[in-house]
């Protein structure tokens, strides 16, 4: 056939080409990718959007998420980056990070990511203020009367990080002596690394609860505190767990539930003076509306158990005498035997 029109390959290489020539040559060059923001954006101005769908999907910005999913509120973060801002009252300056920007003890290199980076309070860990607890130093001492050196402290801590850099235990005790210096920032970083290789460590859990709580991080603090007393070994005394999330809820106002695990802490440590001065302030929530309720529904059904039992006992008596009534009678019906002479 190509014999007969020798010309007609030609004339469909030139249609293909006039074709291509013709259609919209932009497609590679009509957006751009902007490496400071990370996103696409259009390279000029007017209806190329409209025109280009899967353009407009690439240049729209979305919030962006974190840990499991959920969203953060990035106008308080924004506002937090630009004012240096903390939910602590007053919190208004310098950060943590800004007072100890490197310091010779750390827990090492920050982590990445871990289960509970979606927490508001952990995601904000870079501007939250100086928060110093001296109490924390019991843990470092065997009894009360022996004194304290954060010195020695710290120069141990860094001998043993040195030996052991991925430790749990020691990067736990780092984090429990920023605690006592203050630096919020190196204190959830330290515990960020202990729950990256333990998720589940209670005692870290435990420890993050109380630092977001003491920066009014309330929901995030009963968050992890909840799952600090879920993950307590069985075999380990979880009366600080109690104790913790009993002072987390009364700062968010639960009262009852904030006494019932106090008074488990009672339960488990009887000598604690503080839960009993909790329960003495918030009015000792044992005589509840639950439990009166409570009492109420066990007197009823104790009173309808009596009841029943009282007339049980009233029938079963009643037929007994009709069925001795009728023995009576059957027997005088009876004809009586005549005497044989």
């Amino acid at each position: 056939m190509t014999g007969d029109y020798p010309y007609f390959p030609y004339l469909a290489l030139y249609i293909v080409s006039a074709t291509l020539w013709s259609s919209d040559t932009m497609g590679a060059t009509h957006w751009i990718l902007n490496e400071r923001d990370g996103v696409v954006r259009a390279s000029s101005e007017g209806d190329i959007l409209k025109s280009d769908p899967v353009l407009s999907i690439l240049t729209k910005t979305n919030s962006p998420k974190t840990g499991n999913g959920r969203k953060t509120k990035c106008d308080q973060c924004n506002k937090s980056r630009s004012q240096g801002l903390s939910p602590v009252v007053g919190a208004v300056g310098p950060t943590s990070l800004d007072l100890f920007p490197a310091p010779q003890l750390t827990c090492g290199p920050s982590i990445n990511e871990t289960f509970y980076d979606h927490l508001e309070g952990i995601a904000n860990r870079e501007y939250h203020p100086t928060f110093m607890e001296p109490d924390v130093e019991m843990l470092f001492k065997k009894s009360e009367m022996e004194d304290f050196d954060l010195g020695l402290i710290e120069s141990n801590l860094r001998r043993a990080i040195e030996e052991s850099p991925n430790s749990v235990v020691i990067c736990n005790h780092i984090g429990n002596f920023w605690r006592i210096r203050g630096s919020t920032y190196h204190s959830i970083e330290c515990f960020r690394k202990v729950l990256h290789f333990s998720p589940n460590d209670a005692d870290a859990l435990l420890n993050l609860a109380k630092v977001l709580f003491n920066l009014n991080y309330i929901q995030d603090a009963v968050y992890l505190a909840r799952r600090s007393l879920e993950m307590q070994p069985s075999e380990h005394n979880c009366w600080l767990q109690h104790f913790t999330l009993g002072e987390i809820l009364r700062a968010n106002g639960d009262l009852e539930e904030a006494g019932i695990h106090f008074r488990h802490v009672l339960d488990l440590n009887p000598s604690f003076e503080l839960a009993q001065l909790h329960l003495r302030e918030i009015g000792s929530p044992s005589t509840s509306t639950t439990n009166t309720y409570t009492f109420l529904i066990i007197g009823l059904l104790v009173v309808v158990v009596l009841a029943t039992v009282y007339f049980m006992t009233l029938t079963s008596e009643g037929r007994g005498t009709k069925s001795t009534r009728m023995q009576l009678w059957v027997e005088g019906k009876r004809p009586r035997r005549r005497p044989i002479t």
